[in-house]
């Protein structure tokens, strides 16, 4: 056997040819730099009214007559800022009359240009605030907007129109807001302002009483309205008195007579929630209105009606996490994207959580129930979380027969899926060969030719210039015996406890067992039911087993 080892490896030479080409670059110079010799400005002494802006554009000219591309950046200055001001990208812009010199430069070329500012627009100024009501009169209970429209000093109407500041010199008599909305408080006179801090309107507000204005009607926008599913509607409300005018209600609450098919919120929203006709009711100031809401089905839309989660009863591992991901989907199988927010439940977290983006993590080994949730639809399943193992592995210098972990998992969980060349690099091993149609099949590390995937239920030899440890953490072996074929197989052991040559063979009538001693670099052989050579096989161990 330890001569049929050294031959494997006997190969024929190879010649390797390395073809080395010239990639040849020609010489190419570069252009001749272009110099700034002059600086155009498209508007020559330009002149500019008060009250306005122009915007100047420099284009730079080589010493060849030709412009430059792309336009360098100049610097603009002005002369007289209290004249005229520049910014950066050359817009000037009126501060005064007169006449200033503006300037641009890119510090090699300097050109300079006179602007003369004159007063020919004159700027409109506010003088009056006229106030579309004077002297207003307002019931109790009632309110009354003020529009204020600002005059300039030619008596134009300045557009747009400021703002103006309005204020009350009796809030316990008359409220104003910021909208000029007066609102009745108690029965006196009041004076209203308005204001640009320049200019002050003011004006007495009177409050009389009229003990017969009271709300005697609430009428709602939309009779008996339709709404469909998965919709809402803006309900709103407006109060009358008994010669109806409108009146200003100082409270409305909102009712529905049945929640489990519509609800309404505090500012009269309604929401759907099941197919059906209930009731909403307004009442203010010991007045109400009732209206029927009808919900009904609509199939333009698309009905959440299924949801479900790419993994299903998943398997972790302890230490590891998995992200979920879910899928809405409508009445025809349609998946629906984006949707509302998916609420992640675990039944019992001191197996395993789930935070808001569906990433379970494991806390213990058991099986418990993840259920997500959205808009009355849900979807559970049984996560399992599972040990794992560690393997701690001393390869001999020389020739190892190796054991690999069936879901061997790197650092951060995930599975490996070695090949003969990723493994012989992470195990420092120069060869790496496997058992494989009644013959020897090698591959060498670092050459790119028959590299083969390492398979489950496989044994590999692997050659190891000198000694080292490598760890592998992988998941439980399943109790499962690879199959095995007419003459020699390499199997492994896979039960928990220690076993002898004959006692292995016997179990499943094999005739020789075969194992490879890393240590001493040579083969031992136990023919079943001879007392000879019985050596001891140890969990994990591979053998070369040979049956008729």
């Amino acid at each position: 056997m330890k001569t049929f080892m050294n031959n494997i490896f006997k190969t024929s030479g190879t010649l390797l040819i390395i073809y080395f080409s010239t990639l040849f670059i020609p010489n190419i110079s570069a252009n001749e730099n272009q110099i700034i010799d002059i600086i155009h400005i498209d508007t020559v002494s330009p002149t500019i009214m008060s009250w306005s802006s122009l915007k100047l554009i420099a284009t730079a000219i080589d010493q060849n007559g030709i412009v430059m591309d792309p336009n360098p950046s100049f610097t603009w200055t002005s002369d007289n800022p209290w004249i005229v001001e520049v910014d950066a990208n050359g817009i000037i812009r009126w501060v005064s009359e007169w006449i200033a010199t503006i300037t641009a430069t890119d510090w090699t070329v300097i050109w300079t240009n006179v602007v003369m500012v004159i007063n020919e627009i004159q700027p409109q100024i506010l003088s009056i605030i006229y106030v579309d009501t004077i002297s207003p009169t307002i019931m109790s209970w009632s309110s009354l907007k003020l529009i204020a429209t600002a005059i300039d000093q030619n008596g134009i109407v300045m557009d747009p129109n400021p703002s103006f500041t309005w204020t009350s010199d009796n809030p316990w008599i008359v409220e104003v807001d910021a909208n000029g909305i007066i609102r009745w408080v108690s029965e006196w006179i009041a004076t209203i302002t308005a204001t640009d801090w320049t200019v002050i309107w003011g004006n007495g507000v009177m409050v009389t009483s009229q003990e017969s204005v009271s709300s005697t009607n609430l009428l709602i926008d939309t009779f008996d309205p339709i709404i469909y599913i998965w919709t809402d509607l803006q309900l709103i409300a407006t109060t009358f008195d008994q010669n109806g005018i409108v009146t200003s209600s100082s409270w409305i609450i909102w009712a529905s007579g049945n929640e489990s098919v519509v609800t309404v919120d505090s500012s009269g929203i309604i929401t759907w929630i099941s197919e059906w006709t209930w009731t909403i009711t307004a009442i203010s100031d010991w007045v109400l209105w009732s209206v029927n809401v009808t919900v009904v089905p609509i199939n333009q839309v698309s009905i959440p009606k299924y949801l479900f989660v790419d993994y299903y009863n998943p398997i972790i591992y302890s230490g590891a996490s998995l992200q979920l991901i879910s899928t809405i989907f409508d009445q025809n199988w349609v998946a629906i994207n984006p949707w509302s927010e998916i609420t992640w439940t675990s039944d019992n977290e001191s197996v395993l959580t789930v935070d808001s983006s569906g990433i379970i993590t494991w806390i213990s080994e058991w099986t418990w129930t993840i259920t997500a949730t959205s808009d009355w639809i849900s979807w559970f399943t049984q996560v399992t979380v599972n040990s794992a193992l560690t393997a701690n592995m001393h390869l001999f210098s020389w020739w190892n027969l190796v054991t690999l972990p069936i879901n061997a998992l790197d650092i951060n969980w995930n599975e490996i899926n070695f090949s003969a060349e990723t493994f012989g690099d992470f195990a420092g091993a120069d060869v790496v060969v496997r058992w494989i149609n009644q013959s020897y099949e090698s591959h060498v590390v670092n050459i790119p030719i028959n590299d083969f995937p390492l398979e489950n239920w496989i044994g590999y030899f692997i050659h190891v210039p000198s000694e080292k440890n490598i760890t592998l953490t992988w998941t439980p072996y399943p109790q499962i015996t690879p199959p095995t074929t007419q003459w020699w197989n390499l199997v492994w052991l896979n039960n928990v406890n220690d076993i002898d040559a004959d006692t292995f063979g016997k179990s499943f009538s094999w005739i020789n067992v075969v194992k490879f001693d890393s240590i001493k670099q040579e083969w031992n052989s136990h023919v079943v039911n001879f007392p000879l050579n019985n050596f001891l096989i140890n969990r994990w161990d591979w053998v070369f087993i040979y049956k008729q």
